[in-house]
């Protein structure tokens, strides 16, 4: 005798279900585990972020010692370093020494090279000499060429003007250029001395509209080939895409942009300054429709900015998408 329903196998219809519903799964897991693992775009946009907005709350940290400005050595007059020289004074035996961190000083007779003067660079490393902003933080997962986090040195040229050897700077000596930082951040002098806009903003109206840092501004490079090519002066209009004037971080389909007020927004375009103003560009009457990009070399001339509101901000360094050399 047979008790319970009859022993049958699955209809044609059920398999098929079973497939779909399979094949759905699969989907769902294969998208969820780069999520899971802190892969894909969008989980990287948010440490991207969290990082800005980590160096820029150590950049206010500073400020409340040093009344109420944001970590700077002095400028060096017509020319500044578009990127990280790791060098300063030499070491007893002339070459790298891992111990006091020192390399010798290029031999072009700059003292803005020997000494870090006019480093922007050099301005943001006081964050973390002093403590209140990681090596790590500056450091994009989105960057293709930055991927090394600089150690930290404590060495100076002397103790008056404690300028400290910046990014670039790894355990068995200088990273590969363009490496060790990821970021760009308002140029912060104007006529021999801090710009307006490099305070704590207590007396900048509108603060919340300043931006002071950014993903990796890119280098003009009309040269390079596809999303590698670079003309920061094009109108939002143009017949080439988004990528021809974004930052190389993030693919090139946008950057972050961290403003006075420590919120941190995608942005899509380098169009969100104030009024709308460019900040991979600079120009005397503003750079709402283009400006002149920062030139295209290590010691580069430094940008000729006004300290009057609004501001035409400047983001430095940049870096060519193409090689990842300042």
């Amino acid at each position: 005798m047979q008790h319970g329903p009859p022993n049958r196998g699955l209809t044609r219809l059920e398999v098929a279900a079973m497939v779909v519903v399979s094949g759905i799964f699969a989907f769902l897991v294969a998208n969820a585990l780069p999520l899971l693992n802190g892969e894909g775009s969008l989980p990287r946009r948010a440490v991207c972020s969290a990082n800005i907005r980590d160096i820029i709350q150590g950049m206010y940290e500073y400020a409340q010692s040093d009344n109420g400005c944001f970590p700077n050595v002095p400028p060096a007059g017509g020319i500044f370093i578009n990127g990280a020289i790791p060098c300063a004074v030499p070491s007893a035996r002339g070459t790298y020494d891992k111990k006091t961190g020192f390399i010798p000083s290029r031999k072009n007779g700059r003292m803005a090279v020997r000494s870090l003067a006019g480093s922007p660079l050099a301005c943001l490393w006081l964050t973390v000499t002093n403590g209140w902003v990681r090596p790590t933080a500056f450091i994009c997962p989105a960057d293709p060429n930055a991927i090394s986090p600089s150690i930290e040195f404590a060495g100076r040229v002397d103790n008056s003007r404690r300028y400290y050897l910046n990014f670039g700077m790894g355990y068995d000596g200088p990273l590969r250029s363009g490496g060790g930082e990821s970021y760009s951040f308002a140029y912060p002098w104007v006529h021999g001395g801090p710009a307006a806009w490099w305070n704590d903003g207590s007396n900048i109206p509108n603060s919340y509209q300043t931006p002071l840092v950014s993903d990796m501004a890119p280098m003009q490079d009309l040269r390079a080939a596809g999303r590698e090519k670079r003309n920061v002066t094009e109108p939002i209009k143009n017949s080439y895409g988004q990528y021809i004037y974004n930052s190389g971080n993030h693919g090139g389909d946008g950057q972050n942009v961290g403003y006075a007020d420590d919120h941190v927004a995608w942005t899509i375009n380098p169009y969100v300054g104030m009024d709308h103003d460019n900040i991979f560009t600079y120009g005397k009457a503003g750079t709402h429709g283009g400006g002149t990009p920062i030139y295209p070399s290590l010691i580069a001339p430094a940008p000729e900015l006004s300290n009057h509101h609004p501001f035409d901000i400047v983001m430095v360094p940049t870096r060519n998408v193409a090689t990842g050399r300042w």
